[in-house]
């Protein structure tokens, strides 16, 4: 099997072929952006596996794939990305199943709503072990299949939050921050072995994750919310992340102009913490 991926230089330039042959791990695939990708995959030719929680609604998601696309070959594999004890049985069980993963896009995430100083310490715990540590550790368990065959690439769906912050949000966005400053580490270290990392950071996404996000307390915030500009569809979303990945490239903003909050942040660092003060918090809560 060919494990290179191959490069094209811009959006537009993107073909499905691409994919075709590729062994691409999804995880948080059965709604949102992971079942926009999955379902976008289906129809490129790529050899799918797909994880989350929920068996049930991954066999639904597999379903609509093979409805899309009734030659396409899909694998189920339910997991708690929370559950970092079960990654190794999970990992040899994927690639002996396989023969090895050419690409893995980490896109497992949950949100938050509610403030630094009352959100309960399981709370925190809770979306770091999803967050962050559930990319990590399955990349650890991953990779060294990867550099023994000197080809492959981690995709980390993380969020435009991993560089500016909103209130609301302290312990999401910082496993977002903590995501970025790790996998563009790991970049350094394992540069020219050929395993790539492309770090892909969506803005405001019509996706479940706010109506699933924790708040303070634990239980799920219940309800959708609008954005301060207009949301992306899951689907337009996960084209964009295809042809980054198709175009090989290490870095990306994906979004409105949410995405542009970072820039913001880095030039004009004071006038971002006034805007993000005590007057607008309750705003800003209530509409992203």
């Amino acid at each position: 099997m060919d494990h290179t991926l191959p490069r094209i230089q811009t959006k537009t330039d993107m073909n499905p072929s691409v994919f075709n042959n590729k062994t691409i791990w999804i995880t948080g695939a059965s709604s949102g952006i992971g079942e926009a990708l999955t379902t976008e995959l289906a129809t490129t030719g790529a050899r799918l596996v797909v994880s989350a929680r929920n068996a049930a609604d991954l066999d639904n998601v597999a379903s609509r794939c093979r409805e899309r696309n009734a030659k396409v070959t899909i694998f189920v594999e339910p997991f708690d990305v929370a559950e970092h004890h079960l990654f190794p049985a999970v990992v040899k069980r994927v690639l002996d199943r396989t023969g090895g993963i050419d690409i893995l896009i980490s896109n497992a995430g949950v949100g938050q709503r509610g403030s630094a100083l009352s959100s309960n310490p399981d709370v925190v715990r809770r979306i770091f072990d999803v967050n962050f540590f559930g990319a990590v550790f399955l990349t650890q368990g991953l990779l060294p299949s990867m550099l023994e065959r000197k080809s492959g690439r981690i995709v980390v769906i993380s969020s435009v939050l991993g560089k500016f912050h909103l209130p609301g949000r302290s312990a999401y966005a910082a496993s977002k921050h903590a995501l970025q400053g790790y996998f563009d580490t790991l970049r350094a270290e394992i540069a020219g072995t050929g395993v790539e990392i492309s770090i892909i950071r969506p803005g405001w996404i019509e996706t479940p994750m706010s109506r699933n996000a924790l708040t303070a307390d634990g239980v799920s915030y219940g309800k959708s919310t609008k954005a301060l500009s207009r949301k992306m569809s899951p689907e337009e979303c996960a084209r964009r992340i295809l042809h980054v990945v198709a175009a090989g490239k290490n870095d990306a903003a994906i979004g409105g102009i949410e995405k542009w909050g970072g820039v913001l942040r880095i030039l004009f660092p004071r006038a971002y913490d006034r805007i993000m003060g005590k007057k607008m918090s309750e705003f800003i809560y209530k509409i992203t």
